[in-house]
């Protein structure tokens, strides 16, 4: 490989910058955001509406179980991008710092 190709590969992964703060910050505010909108269909006695478009009854054993495992399976996704975005920071970071040296 010549320098001239690397710097141009370089240059193209540089043009699809990621700033992973920026999605740390949104992942949260999906799942605040998802759960506050729940927790007021709950607080007015609606019929839920889910993220997924699904619509469960909170009187029923069913949909108490459907919240549930909704409600994990958000936890679990932020988590993920969380997760994502936390390993996407420390390796910029050790890239930025081997670079440097």
């Amino acid at each position: 490989y010549t320098r001239a190709f690397v710097q141009l590969i370089n240059s193209e992964i540089i043009l699809e910058e990621t700033d992973f703060a920026t999605q740390e910050y949104l992942a949260t505010k999906n799942f605040f955001t998802e759960l506050s909108s729940m927790q007021q269909q709950i607080i007015k006695g609606e019929k839920v509406t889910l993220g997924t478009g699904a619509v469960i009854d909170m009187n029923s054993t069913g949909g108490l179980v459907a919240l549930n495992l909704y409600m994990e399976a958000l936890d679990q996704s932020k988590q993920a991008m969380l997760g994502l975005s936390r390993l996407g920071l420390k390796t910029e970071n050790a890239i930025w710092s081997k670079h440097q040296n």
